[in-house]
């Protein structure tokens, strides 16, 4: 499965960060997390499931010694090429598993954070309960998760309805968007699992923000390369993922709820579908395929403390 992210990763730089730091963003905001001045201790940031990096060197900028973690060695390496760049920002990067945490030291940092890599963990009450211990007594979490109705989790489910005719969650080894619709959140669970960890001071933000595709070509190309999503549909027909795909976001563009039975219908029914697939495997004759569009998704930011 890391194999798989490594192989994703300049895509999800490209396509995914520009979204999901969205959310990122504001939980710096929301924690009020202050900008270190010159010649103060530097605090120290872990970043779980860093991806390629953008909040890492954020935090940087803003004077925290980071380290920035991921399963993907793939991932690390986009962050080292980062952080050659900008010798002036600390950033150490490490190939770590999000869940365990090992060779980070108990009670060693001032913040964790996770951003949209808490729902991908199979064990996400392990992760949890490594971030509190390598938190010191009063560090701070921000983490991400997606809600469990936001639309890019329901774009999943449909196209595991729809076009690989597996109405439930195809479990993979390893962090995966396949799976995460079991491990999504409502805010009040995701509070109460952190307080059951152990965590205090808790609260939950639900947040929306829109996600901007530049044409739907560039969508479904992402969603095929995922990593989860990738390991699910590998022997699948990849003209059925990509018609199911896109179909979803043009009900969504026209305001139209695609889990209503009439538009699951017309869609199970390829024989009515008005979408024709091409031989050649790389393209859909689909009015998204050439058209930039977005749609909202509603993620929840948890911020929480270690006494």
């Amino acid at each position: 499965m890391a194999s798989m992210w490594d192989r994703h990763a300049p895509l999800y730089e490209e396509v995914f960060e520009r979204s999901t730091w969205l959310w990122a963003r504001d939980a710096l905001t929301l924690a009020d997390v202050p900008e270190i001045q010159p010649g103060q201790p530097k605090p120290r940031f872990l970043d779980v499931a860093c991806g390629s990096g953008k909040f890492a060197f954020t935090a940087a900028e803003l004077g925290y010694d980071v380290t920035a973690t991921d399963l993907s060695s793939g991932m690390i390496e986009r962050v080292n090429n980062k952080a050659a760049k900008y010798p002036h920002l600390k950033v150490e990067a490490r190939v770590v598993d999000g869940q365990t945490l090992d060779g980070i030291p108990d009670n060693s940092v001032d913040y964790v954070s996770s951003f949209f890599g808490l729902c991908m963990f199979p064990q996400r009450e392990l992760a949890l309960k490594s971030a509190l211990r390598v938190l010191k007594p009063g560090g701070q979490v921000l983490l991400s998760s997606w809600h469990a109705t936001s639309n890019n989790m329901r774009l999943i489910r449909y196209v595991l309805e729809h076009a690989i005719n597996k109405p439930d969650v195809v479990e993979v080894d390893g962090p995966s968007f396949m799976g995460a619709q079991n491990r999504t959140l409502a805010v009040d669970s995701f509070a109460e699992e952190l307080k059951e960890t152990g965590f205090s001071d808790v609260i939950v933000h639900p947040v929306v923000h829109s996600m901007i595709l530049k044409s739907g070509e560039e969508f479904v190309t992402t969603l095929l390369d995922n990593g989860g999503v990738g390991a699910a549909v590998s022997k699948k027909d990849p003209e059925s993922v990509k018609l199911a795909a896109l179909h979803y976001c043009q009900q969504l563009v026209d305001g139209v709820d695609p889990f209503s039975p009439s538009i699951e219908t017309a869609v199970v029914d390829t024989s009515k579908s008005p979408f024709v697939p091409r031989v050649d495997n790389r393209a859909v004759d689909h009015p998204l395929w050439r058209r930039a569009f977005s749609f909202p998704a509603l993620g929840l930011i948890a911020l929480a403390r270690k006494l």
